[in-house]
């Protein structure tokens, strides 16, 4: 049974999602959208991330995962935008449902999947859309491998990355050689898109990386 300040949170948020939709019909122009939806786009996306740290705090991985696609090159095309409200949507349904017995890393694969699944649709539009892609499963990676390395109980100093991480579990013999190359590529591909390199994002190393770092996650889960 859903509590009644479990309700409310989810009337407030299913009004966000209707305006969301709204805002949607307006950026889909078939090209670049005018400046006011953008602009409507972003303060509703200022709302929802308020409103989704209220309800389920900063670290809940609904919240990150909202956040992240916010941040994502061209949010406010209709594309990604659409992202964002499948991420509120399956919000609203976690408090619908109520919460799961499961661990942390269940939600955290799905969410993964999810991702993984919105940078293959990017990757498949072509050019530019590659680009978001590689951002979407660059974050995706390095994410998997800051779990795989706290899973192991591996620390590293400052900021994480995908090759300091990558580094860090090579050491200690995670993987192998092979595996380890492959990754910096991996991160080379996404610090590119992330850098506004965006001419020497390859579309065909995009469309490779994403099975690639799926089944990287398969491998090594955390």
């Amino acid at each position: 049974m859903v509590a009644p300040t479990t309700n409310r949170a989810v009337a407030i948020l299913g009004e966000l999602l209707e305006e969301g939709r709204n805002i949607a019909l307006s950026l889909d122009t078939g090209g670049i959208p005018p400046p006011a939806p953008q602009y409507k786009a972003l303060a509703w996306a200022s709302s929802v991330v308020a409103r989704l740290e209220e309800v389920f705090g900063a670290g809940n991985a609904r919240f990150q995962g909202f956040v992240s696609v916010t941040e994502l090159p061209g949010f406010t095309g209709s594309g990604i935008f659409g992202y964002a409200l499948m991420r509120l949507e399956a919000a609203i349904r976690d408090l619908e449902q109520g919460p799961l017995s499961g661990v942390e890393g269940f939600v955290a694969g799905e969410v993964f999947g999810d991702f993984l699944e919105m940078a293959q649709h990017l990757s498949d539009q072509g050019a530019p859309y590659h680009v978001a892609a590689a951002s979407v499963a660059g974050a995706v990676l390095e994410d998997g491998l800051r779990r795989l390395c706290k899973a192991n109980s591996r620390t590293w100093v400052g900021d994480s990355s995908v090759s300091k991480l990558n580094d860090l579990l090579h050491k200690y013999q995670m993987y192998d050689q092979v595996t380890w190359r492959q990754i910096q590529v991996w991160g080379d591909v996404r610090n590119k898109a992330d850098h506004g390199e965006f001419e020497n994002v390859d579309a065909g190393a995009v469309a490779s990386m994403i099975p690639g770092v799926r089944e990287f996650l398969f491998r090594f889960p955390a």
